[in-house]
C-alpha cells in the first residue's frame, strides 16, 4: 500500500527513519511523483547523512523512464550487490503505469519495498506564487542600484543609483568548446566587474528584461557565497539546496522551504567562490552546484570567483561550465561609463565633466592602463570629484582614496568624541583598519556579524587599551559606523564590509608593511593564492610610498626562489611576478631583468594544466600587449629579442602552446603517415599570412596566436617565428590532423 506524503521534507524524515532501522541491508523506495518533483526527491536522498552501523555508500537513484528498461533490467540483477554495498534504493516514477512497468521489469529488486510513497504535485498556487514574487522583489531591492554609501560625503544627495543606468556589458563573445557544458563559470581579477556582471543579471531576470547571459525567463537567486561559507562554518555539515531555504528565512521570506521542491524554475548566481576559504568547501560548491545543472534540476547556473582559483579547476570541471570571460573596457566603453556614472548620480554639468575626466586619462599612458579595471574607473572619477587629481599607479589611486576616506572618517569621530584627548588621528584608523582587514580576508573577505566585528574591534584595542578603555574604544567605533560607514558599508541582517575586497586587501598590506610578523608570514609564502593583490599591493606601499628598498628586495628575492620549484607549477607562479611587475615598484634593474627573465621560462617551458594554461596565456598576451615605456619596456623587449632572434629559441615547448581541446587522438602509424604526408607540401608551398591566422586560430593557444603582433608591436622581426612556424613538425601534425591533405600543386 503507497504512502501519501506531501513533499521531500515529509519524504527525508522517512528515509532517516528506515536507514536507522536497517543495518544489515539497503532500503529499497518507490517514489511515484510528478516529474517536476524529481530533482528534489532525489537531492534528498543524495544528502542524506550514512546511519551508524557498517561502512555504505550513498543512495542509488534511478527514474524509471520508457526507454529506461535495459538499465532497470541490470539494476535488478545486480539486486544482491546494491543491498550490500548501498544505503539505499530509490526507484523513482511518474505514474501508476510506470510503477507496474517498474515491477515488471525488476521483479526481485521490487517485490518487498521498505517504502511506497506517493507524492503530491507541487503547491503551485498561492505559495510558491507568492514566495515567487517576493524572491523577484528582493533581488530588485538587493541589486538594482550601486550604493556609493562611504566612498561619497553625506550631504551629496545620490547616495545609490540605478544599476542598470551604469551598467556597461564587457562580457566576451564565448569561446569554442569540444564539451557541453550545463553551467557557466567566470573566473576573472580583482575589479573586472564580476560582481556587477551577475548583479546586473539578477536584476534583467527578476524584472524580466534582456539578460546578458542569455539565460532566458527565470527566477533569479545571487547568493553570496560568503554567506553560505559562514553557514557551512556554524552547522558544520549542510548542502547548498538544504541553506538556500534557510537563508531566505533569514532575509524575511516566509514559506522558503517551497524553493526546493522548484529550483528547476531557478537561475543559481553564486558570487564569490574565493570567498568560501577552504577549498574543500570550494570543491563541495563546485560539486554540488555541477551536479543540479547536468541533472536539470535548476534553471541555469553561474558561479564567479577570483581568477586564482583556476589552480584548483579539474578537467571535469572543464567539461561541466562554459568558461566565461570579462574583457577589459575599450576607449569607448571607458567614456561611456564615466558619463554613466555622472549623470545616474545628479552631477552638475556631468557631459562636460565627463569629457574633462575622460581626456586626462586618455592624455596619459598609465592612467589608461589602469583604466582597463572598472573598479578603477569608478575610483578615478571619484578621486576627481573630491580631490581634483588622478594618480597615475595604482597604489596611490587606493592610497589617496583611503587618506580622503579616513580624513572624512577621522573628522566625523572628532565631532562625535568628548574630550582632546579621545579624539582619532589617522595614525589611529590604520592602526585599527589593518588588523581588521587581515581578519575579515581570513574569513573570506564577505560582510561580517556586527556582533563578530565588534568582538574583533575589542581585541584590536586591548593590545593597547585597559579592558573597559578597548570596550569603550569599540563600542564608539560601531557607533560610528552606523552614522558614517566611510571605508565599512552595512549590509542587511547587521552585517559589514569593505566598499570592495581590494579595499580590504590594501589596508592588508598597509598592515604588513607596519608589523613585522605578518610581513614574515607573506616572506615565508608569497605564493599563497590569496594573498596575490596583498603582495602586490606591499611592493607598490614598500617601493612608491616608503622607498624601503631593502625590504622591497627581500619580498622579490623571496617570490623569485619560489618560482623555481621541483614538480608541476601552477598558475599563481607568473601570476605573482606579473602582478610584481605591474605594480612598477621601482624595483632594481637587476631584481627586473630576473622577474622579466623568469616569467618567460614559465611562459615557454613549463607544463600547466589545460585550465591553467589559458589562464597563463591570456595574462601573458595581455601583459605583452601593453606598450610599457622607460626601462621595463626595454627589459621586456631585449628578453623577446633572446627568445625569438635570430631564430625561436629551442627552449621553447611549443607542444605546451597548443590548444589541448583540439589535438587529434592519432596512432603512431597514422601520425607518421600524416606527417610525410603533409611535410613536404607544407615546405614547399608559401603560407600567406591569412592562411598562417586560420591556422594558428586553429591549432594554437592565446600566446602564440598572438605572437607575431606583439613582436611587430614592440618592433622586432617577427620572419623567424612564422618560419618556425611553418617547418615545425607539431604544427604540420596538428594541421594534417584537422584537414584532408591538401592536392600538392605539381
Amino acid at each position: 500500500m503507497a504512502v501519501a506524503l506531501d513533499g521531500a521534507e515529509a519524504l527525508a524524515r522517512r528515509l532517516r527513519t528506515l536507514t536507522s532501522l536497517r543495518d544489515d541491508r539497503a532500503v529499497v523506495v518507490i517514489v511515484e511523483a510528478p516529474r517536476d518533483r524529481w530533482a528534489a526527491v532525489t537531492e534528498t536522498a543524495r544528502s542524506l547523512p550514512p546511519p551508524d552501523g557498517p561502512e555504505r555508500r550513498g543512495w542509488t537513484v534511478h527514474r524509471v523512464d520508457h526507454d529506461d528498461n535495459r538499465a532497470l533490467a541490470t539494476l535488478n540483477r545486480e539486486r544482491d550487490l546494491q543491498l550490500r554495498s548501498r544505503m539505499g534504493v530509490l526507484l523513482l516514477a511518474d505514474t501508476p503505469d510506470a510503477v507496474r512497468r517498474l515491477r515488471a521489469i525488476a521483479p526481485d529488486l521490487t517485490a518487498a519495498p521498505d517504502l511506497w510513497v506517493q507524492i503530491a504535485p507541487a503547491p503551485t498556487s498561492a505559495t510558491w506564487h507568492d514566495l515567487s514574487q517576493r524572491i523577484r522583489a528582493l533581488m530588485i531591492e538587493r541589486h538594482g542600484h550601486l550604493d556609493f554609501t562611504g566612498l561619497l560625503p553625506r550631504s551629496v544627495e545620490y547616495q545609490r543609483a540605478p544599476l542598470a543606468d551604469l551598467y556597461v556589458n564587457l562580457l566576451a563573445p564565448p569561446r569554442p568548446t569540444d564539451a557541453q557544458p550545463t553551467g557557466h563559470l567566470l573566473l576573472a581579477d580583482p575589479g573586472a566587474g564580476k560582481t556587477t556582471l551577475l548583479r546586473h543579471t539578477a536584476w534583467c531576470l527578476a524584472t524580466e528584461a534582456e539578460d546578458p547571459l542569455g539565460l532566458g525567463p527565470a527566477l533569479p537567486l545571487l547568493l553570496p557565497l560568503a554567506e553560505y561559507a559562514r553557514f557551512r562554518a556554524q552547522e558544520h555539515v549542510a548542502s547548498l539546496v538544504d541553506f538556500l531555504p534557510r537563508w531566505l528565512a533569514e532575509l524575511g521570506l516566509e514559506d522558503a522551504a517551497a524553493l526546493r521542491d522548484h529550483l528547476v524554475e531557478v537561475v543559481l548566481l553564486l558570487d564569490g567562490l574565493d570567498e568560501m576559504r577552504e577549498p574543500t568547501a570550494r570543491r563541495a560548491v563546485l560539486d554540488e552546484a555541477g551536479a543540479l545543472a547536468a541533472r536539470g534540476a535548476v534553471r541555469g547556473l553561474v558561479i564567479t570567483g577570483r581568477s586564482f582559483l583556476v589552480d584548483e579547476i579539474r578537467a571535469a570541471d572543464a567539461r561541466r561550465f562554459a568558461t566565461l570571460q570579462l574583457a577589459p573596457p575599450d576607449d569607448a566603453q571607458i567614456q561611456q561609463l564615466i558619463r554613466r556614472l555622472l549623470n545616474a548620480r545628479g552631477v552638475d554639468d556631468a557631459d562636460r565633466r565627463a569629457r574633462t575626466v575622460h581626456e586626462r586619462i586618455q592624455a596619459d599612458r598609465d592612467l589608461r592602463e589602469l583604466a582597463r579595471s572598472p573598479l578603477l574607473v569608478v575610483f578615478l572619477v571619484l578621486l576627481h570629484e573630491l580631490d581634483g587629481r588622478l594618480p597615475d599607479r595604482r597604489v596611490e589611486i587606493y592610497g589617496r582614496l583611503s587618506e580622503l576616506l579616513i580624513e572624512r572618517w577621522v573628522r566625523a569621530r572628532s565631532l562625535a568624541a568628548a574630550p582632546r584627548d579621545r579624539r582619532p588621528t589617522a595614525g589611529q584608523a590604520l592602526r585599527v583598519l589593518g588588523p581588521l582587514a587581515w581578519w575579515m580576508l581570513e574569513r573570506g573577505g564577505g560582510a561580517v556579524p556586527a556582533a563578530e566585528m565588534h568582538a574583533e574591534l575589542v581585541r584590536i584595542e586591548v593590545l593597547r587599551e585597559d579592558g573597559a578603555d578597548a570596550e569603550r574604544q569599540a563600542d564608539e567605533l560601531m557607533a560610528l559606523l552606523r552614522h558614517d560607514s566611510a571605508l565599512l558599508r552595512s549590509e542587511p541582517g547587521e552585517r559589514w564590509a569593505f566598499v570592495h575586497p581590494s579595499v580590504a586587501e590594501f589596508f592588508a598590506a598597509r598592515d604588513a608593511e607596519r608589523d613585522p610578523a605578518r610581513f614574515q608570514a607573506i616572506l615565508d609564502d608569497p605564493f599563497r593564492a590569496e594573498w596575490r593583490e596583498i603582495v602586490a599591493f606591499l611592493a607598490g606601499i614598500l617601493g612608491v610610498e616608503r622607498g624601503a628598498t631593502a625590504r622591497l628586495d627581500a619580498l622579490v628575492e623571496r617570490a623569485l626562489e619560489g618560482a623555481r620549484r621541483p614538480g608541476r607549477y601552477q598558475a599563481r607562479h607568473p601570476s605573482l611576478l606579473v602582478a610584481l611587475l605591474s605594480e612598477e615598484p621601482d624595483l632594481s634593474a637587476r631584481h627586473e631583468r630576473a622577474l622579466v627573465r623568469r616569467l618567460f621560462e614559465l611562459w615557454f617551458t613549463a607544463y600547466f594544466s589545460r585550465a591553467q594554461a589559458r589562464r597563463v596565456q591570456d595574462e601573458a598576451v595581455a601583459f605583452l600587449s601593453r606598450p610599457v615605456p622607460g626601462r621595463l619596456g626595454s627589459t621586456i623587449n631585449a628578453e623577446l629579442r633572446r627568445w625569438f632572434e635570430p631564430q625561436p629559441s629551442p627552449r621553447i615547448r611549443w607542444d605546451r602552446l597548443l590548444q589541448a581541446a583540439v589535438l587529434w587522438p592519432l596512432g603512431e602509424g597514422q601520425v607518421h603517415a600524416a606527417v610525410d604526408a603533409e611535410a613536404a607540401y607544407l615546405r614547399r608551398q608559401h603560407i600567406e599570412a591569412r592562411q598562417l591566422r586560420r591556422w594558428t586560430q586553429a591549432i594554437a593557444g592565446p600566446l602564440v596566436r598572438r605572437l607575431p603582433a606583439i613582436l611587430r608591436q614592440r618592433g622586432i622581426n617577427s620572419a623567424a617565428l612564422l618560419a618556425a612556424y611553418a617547418d615545425h613538425p607539431l604544427w604540420q601534425l596538428r594541421f594534417a590532423a584537422r584537414a584532408p591533405p591538401p592536392n600538392p600543386t605539381p
